[in-house]
């Protein structure tokens, strides 16, 4: 029953459940005072004690995570029949769809400081969000190496959209505040980067073959994220620990837009 959805509806609980994590992982930051979204955790948005957490815990982050495990098990059916690409989809909405649930019912302590006598619930939100972060890019690059090999004229028409990505990433990694310019607009400039690339990543679709797309898009995105997630958990008292975790949910919630956008323009990719 859970995976007897159409292809629209499919493609609307994929935009609805990640647009659910962006905002109230966006918005969250903007209701507490002197929150920094480049230096916090975003679980300091939600976490024991804050005003709104409960709200963005119950009616964000766990309904959230139940349209992702539906949104990965109905998706199978519009890929090929093939053994990785679908334990990838379910290693992506097991992990991911479970792991956002576990962390909005088990919150971390205020601030999200683990090294003052962390609570149980702090210990499992933890462990939760470090085994989702670890794991999910490997089931993405599982899904993109599913496909048949991607033709040379397809991956020479997307490579100039991933340059640019990766260069934007060092640049924010290496030093997001290089300029008093860029200081002063550096989040600005990160939200404008998102949709923005989302909306090139689209029109670029339109013009090439999906299975190719999409399978070179799940391979690259895999593999930035692993890099990120690397980064994340390699250094977690770095000033830029925030900018590190949002990069890696803005890639994953790009991710399932394409592929929303995918499922809905093909009745079966082949």
């Amino acid at each position: 029953m859970l995976n007897k959805l159409n292809k629209n509806t499919t493609f609307l609980i994929g935009i609805i459940s990640v647009s659910l994590l962006l905002f109230t992982s966006l918005y969250g930051g903007f209701l507490i005072e002197d929150y920094n979204l480049t230096r916090q955790f975003i679980s300091e948005t939600f976490s024991e004690g804050t005003k709104y957490g409960l709200i963005f815990r119950f009616f964000g982050y766990l309904p959230g995570g139940i349209l992702i495990i539906l949104f990965c098990i109905n998706a199978i059916k519009y890929f090929p029949k093939i053994k990785e690409i679908k334990v990838g989809f379910y290693g992506v909405g097991l992990l991911y769809g479970l792991g956002t649930i576990l962390v909005g019912i088990f919150p971390c302590d205020i601030g999200c400081n683990r090294h003052i006598d962390p609570s149980i619930s702090q210990h499992i939100h933890n462990y939760s969000a470090i085994l989702t972060y670890l794991l999910f890019p490997f089931f993405m690059i599982l899904i993109g190496l599913g496909f048949k090999r991607p033709k040379l004229k397809n991956i020479i028409s997307l490579n100039v959209f991933t340059y640019i990505l990766i260069v934007l990433v060092l640049i924010f990694i290496i030093d997001p505040y290089y300029s008093e310019t860029l200081a002063r607009n550096a989040d600005t400039l990160r939200y404008l980067f998102i949709p923005l690339y989302s909306v090139l990543i689209y029109l670029q679709l339109k013009n090439i073959t999906y299975i190719n797309s999409f399978s070179l898009i799940s391979t690259v995105f895999g593999l930035i994220c692993t890099f990120l997630v690397f980064v994340f958990v390699s250094n977690l008292e770095s000033k830029f620990i925030g900018l590190f975790q949002r990069f890696i949910e803005w890639f994953f919630v790009i991710w399932v837009i394409i592929c929303s956008i995918t499922i809905k323009n093909k009745e079966l990719i082949d």
